[in-house]
């Protein structure tokens, strides 16, 4: 994947940054952790830092989508937030979504608990 996301980086520095290419980490099963003693890809404070580090993606150029299948809706996507990750998917109202996205006034609130009051988190309606 590496290689993959790192010639993504090079050929984004050729157009405006409105056309940059954004990099969103898919969790379609839930297997994501959030402690960053666990090895790749399970990871996700591993998993942002080298997307950041060796990958070259900055933080507003990347999202996590994760999936609920481990009852995980709400604790990876602030892990994401809190390691770098800039946006995280939602639904509005939990349509929308096979395995029950959280609904984007919860995530918000969640963030912004974990980051202090004045943190102003970007969701993204799926």
């Amino acid at each position: 994947m590496l290689p993959f996301v790192q010639k993504l980086v090079e050929l984004g520095e050729q157009v405006p940054d409105h056309l940059k290419p954004k990099v969103r980490m898919c969790d379609t099963l839930g297997y994501g952790v959030t402690y960053p003693g666990a090895a790749l890809p399970r990871s996700i404070p591993k998993l942002i830092w080298t997307l950041q580090h060796e990958a070259g993606v900055p933080s507003d150029r990347l999202e996590w989508h994760g999936h609920n299948d481990f009852h995980r809706r709400t604790s990876t996507p602030v892990t994401g937030w809190l390691y770098g990750c800039d946006a995280a998917n939602t639904t509005l109202f939990s349509f929308g979504e096979r395995n029950r996205q959280p609904p984007a006034g919860g995530r918000a609130g969640r963030i912004r608990r974990a980051q202090g009051e004045h943190s102003t988190p970007r969701i993204c309606a799926c």
